[in-house]
């Protein structure tokens, strides 16, 4: 059985995790949640450090689970690409035989009035939606994309396909070895 080391104990995140497995491998695999620090804040701003964040989940989360062979990292944020400010997911994953692999979700444009509190305060954009929206830690349910598209979208959606691009390299290996 392989043991994936999920660097997050967010239910949204595992959800959207597990349905990726599920559909990518079947069977065979148990995910272990456990809490760990992104190391880039609690918003991070800019691809990098997104991704940086989830590399940081994923080794972090492999270090912390020693009979784990993989460690998955899933970090949201926001960059700012023509004109807009877009919230993005990135997965990582990291086996212990240091073969990896990224997966990025699709983007969607956050309000600007929320990316000025974001910015002006140093915020995070969950905080910023459930005052506007009157939610209660959205971030760990559905998340602002799920209130924005009147819950065609969910956030479980957008780890759901940034976890299966993540897999890609994994179940299709022989591509991505050279």
């Amino acid at each position: 059985m392989l043991v994936v080391a999920v660097g997050t104990k967010n239910p949204s995140k595992l959800e959207g995790a597990s349905r990726a497995f599920r559909a990518m491998l079947g069977g065979g695999y148990r995910l272990v949640p456990v809490a760990v620090d992104s190391g880039v804040g609690r918003q991070p701003i800019g691809l990098e450090a997104i991704v940086r964040g989830a590399v940081n989940r994923a080794l972090n989360a492999l270090e912390r689970v020693k009979d784990a062979e993989l460690g998955l990292g899933i970090e949201a944020g926001l960059f700012e690409v023509w004109e807009a400010w877009v919230d993005i997911h990135a997965a990582v994953l990291i086996g212990r035989d240091g073969f990896k692999s990224i997966g990025l979700s699709p983007g969607f444009p956050v309000p600007p009035g929320f990316v000025e509190e974001i910015l002006r305060k140093g915020a995070e954009l969950d905080e910023v939606a459930d005052r506007h929206f009157g939610t209660h830690d959205i971030g760990s349910s559905e998340g602002l994309i799920a209130l924005l598209t009147n819950r065609v979208v969910k956030r479980q959606d957008l780890v759901y396909l940034a976890v299966a691009s993540a897999l890609i390299p994994w179940v299709r290996r022989g591509l991505y070895q050279c």
